[in-house]
């Protein structure tokens, strides 16, 4: 009998070693590729601080209080090679938190130029920058320069060991540039010493008063400033002669918080205030006088330092009328907001508590103003706001002033009440009219202006008509029927951790057939300007301004169901590998954006809104279940632009098209994202 070995199973020494071979092999190359991974995300970390402290450089530099040099804060003057500022030049030192408090080191310089802007050609016009060493110059060089032009560089060592440099420019004047146009320095007694245009955003801005003699005001967005406790606006007057718009006034308004603690009787100054004198708006500027003051903690704005010394009121201020903020008929107290939602009031020296103060820029230098209140909000659709209705809503805000002086009930909103909608998205917007303090005084001249049948009454009323809808906080009566977004303040700009220096606020979702009720609220002090919590127990228990509208949403045809789709759009501006936010031209270019669906029936827009408030893709009248693609045509844009998506799986997709293959069964507001990246920075 022939015995068959019955058939080894296994693997040969052979194979074992080729199959650990390729094995080591791989796991060499992902550890090489992982590698590679976090050194580059190292490098983008390290240079996104590095651009952090540069810009943090020029916002202390800009935000000088005087123009010639003072002892009382930051001038204009003293901005110099490596001078200026609270920071030093030299070695600084960022710790991350996220990485166990890991010390990253930077050098940070600064080099600037003093320039003038003079006639080249002598026509009488000034027509060209040049520096002091230029043949044009003027001769003898007037103390102060017309603008610095600034240059922040921040070096620090890559892990190669190689140095790497960012670097940031910028141009500094001792009243502020107002954008490309220079704004020349004038007296109260001197017309402005050469034209100057007024911005075409100011003049086409739907939000603006006709004033007197073909003069008229507009006010431009609040601003965000990226430290998150920092917002400020413009309003401009300019003379409308159809042919021009000539520049009569800009003024340029500073709100900020600060963290302080009491310091003692010392000097400190009472509010520059607005008054009327000789039937014309005058500054009357505060005074010094010996009174409660306080200090400002480190690592803030310059402005932080007026603010805690000065806000702080007597009874001689209150006498006199010159208080920055009473409470009942007292003068106000300081307090400090614990993460409970408790106030501990400072009383003693060194005791902290939060404030919150306005400036205005006056010849240059930022003066302290009183507080301010809003008298009336109003909220409304943006699609409510276009050329048409501006004359309707110009005379419902004269109307809102003149009952405020005469003390009467301030009038009703002209617009509708309501909003009808199928399941979709549309943006509210949130109005606001302030009004400077003003003296009793003042405020009875203006009174019997109006008692008197003066057509003209309103041109003496120092007041501000604001886009608030980023500091108010907004609610849904029925979240299940509609979600309006109320998303917290967040400017800080880390794209791998998906945030994008933008937030929404105001962005109204119809989820479902029915009626519900959309509410806003504002708190009415300089809290609303800057959209933080009360800072004392006495604001907290003041009145809110609020407003409503009634939400009715339906179908645009009863017998078949639709759903919407929102897709947020975020911003990103590349340059030499370094990214950052979009600045306010690239994001007007996003409105040539043209946007196509699988479905003839559905409708697609965007809606791109003034940055930090996220914009949107809004698609409304798909039917139900709807599966397809939605694409994105950057033709008409004059930069050169790359898109992606991330879906609903959180998974992000290159190129301009994106697929949606999971059924939309309801209206889809938080599940797709659309990033838009500019290249080289343009």
């Amino acid at each position: 009998m022939i015995l068959i070995p019955k058939r080894q199973h296994g693997f040969s020494l052979i194979e074992v070693m080729i199959a650990s071979l390729i094995l080591i092999i791989g796991i060499t190359g992902f550890a090489t590729m992982q590698s590679r991974i976090v050194e580059n995300d190292q490098a983008l970390k390290l240079r996104e601080m590095a651009m952090q402290i540069a810009k943090q450089k020029i916002e202390e530099l800009r935000y000088f209080e005087h123009n010639q040099i003072n002892d009382n804060g930051n001038s204009f003057q003293e901005i110099a090679n490596d001078q200026g500022g609270k920071s030093q030049a030299g070695e600084i030192e960022v710790i991350d938190n996220l990485q166990h408090e890991i010390k990253f080191k930077f050098e940070q310089h600064w080099q600037v130029v003093d320039q003038y802007f003079v006639d080249t050609d002598d026509d009488g016009v000034a027509d060209k920058w040049v520096t002091k060493d230029d043949p044009n110059a003027p001769t003898p060089l007037s103390l102060l320069p017309d603008r610095k032009e600034v240059n922040i560089s921040v070096e620090w060592i890559a892990d190669n060991g190689n140095t790497e440099r960012y670097e940031l420019h910028t141009v500094i004047a001792p009243i502020s540039l107002n954008r490309s146009i220079h704004a020349f320095n004038q007296s109260p007694d001197i017309e402005l010493t050469a034209q100057v245009l007024a911005p075409e955003e100011v003049y086409k801005n739907p939000f603006k008063q006709k004033l007197t003699d073909g003069i008229v005001q507009a006010s431009m967005p609040l601003t965000i400033a990226q430290q998150q406790n920092f917002s400020s606006f413009n309003t401009f007057k300019y003379r409308d002669n159809n042919k021009a718009k000539t520049l009569v006034e800009k003024k340029e308004i500073a709100i900020v918080q600060c963290k302080c603690s009491l310091a003692g009787v010392d000097m400190g100054k009472t509010p520059t205030q607005i008054g009327i004198i000789d039937n014309a708006i005058e500054m009357r500027e505060g005074q010094w006088l010996n009174k409660i003051t306080g200090i400002a903690e480190p690592n803030q704005t310059n402005l932080c330092d007026s603010c805690c010394r000065d806000h702080h009121d007597n009874d001689a201020m209150l006498e006199s009328q010159q208080f920055y903020r009473k409470e009942g008929n007292a003068a106000h107290k300081h307090y400090k907001l614990q993460n409970d939602g408790s106030y501990i009031q400072a009383l003693r020296s060194g005791e902290k508590y939060d404030e919150i103060c306005r400036f205005q820029r006056i010849d240059g230098d930022y003066q302290i103003l009183a507080d301010i209140h809003s008298i009336k909000t109003i909220v409304l659709p943006d699609s409510q706001l276009g050329q048409d209705q501006k004359a309707q809503y110009q005379s419902f805000v004269l109307e809102v002033l003149k009952s405020h002086f005469l003390q009467k009930t301030l009038p009703q909103s002209p617009f509708e009440k309501s909003i009808s909608m199928s399941p979709a998205a549309t943006q509210l917007s949130h109005r606001s009219i302030y009004i400077e303090p003003l003296r009793s005084d003042d405020k009875s001249k203006i009174t019997q202006r109006i008692l008197d049948g003066d057509t003209q009454w309103y041109e003496l009323i120092p007041f501000y008509d604001l886009d608030t809808r980023l500091q108010a906080s907004w609610r849904s009566h029925d979240s299940d029927l509609a979600w309006i977004s109320n998303e917290p303040t967040d400017m800080v700009f880390e794209p791998l951790n998906d945030r994008f220096a933008s937030f929404s606020r105001g962005r109204l979702i119809a989820l479902k057939v029915g009626s519900s009720q959309i509410s806003s609220n504002l708190i009415s002090g300089n809290e609303g300007l800057i959209g933080t919590p009360p800072i004392s127990p006495y604001n907290l228990k003041q009145r809110r301004l609020e407003d409503s509208l009634e939400l009715k949403i339906s179908y645009r045809n009863s017998n078949k169901p639709t759903v919407g789709l929102v897709i947020s759009i975020f911003c990103i501006s590349t340059k030499n590998e370094l990214q950052q936010a979009c600045s306010e031209q690239q994001y007007a270019q996003l409105t040539r954006l043209q946007v196509f669906i699988q479905n003839k029936q559905a409708n697609c827009n965007v809606e791109v809104l003034t940055p930090p408030n996220t914009s949107f893709i809004n698609c409304s009248d798909l039917p139900k279940n709807w599966q397809g693609s939605i694409q994105i045509d950057a033709e008409k844009l004059d930069s050169e632009v790359s898109f992606s998506w991330r879906n609903k799986d959180k998974k992000m997709i290159m190129g301009a098209e994106l697929e949606i293959a999971q059924p939309v069964q309801s209206t889809s507001f938080s599940d797709y994202w659309l990033i838009v990246e500019f290249k080289n920075g343009t």
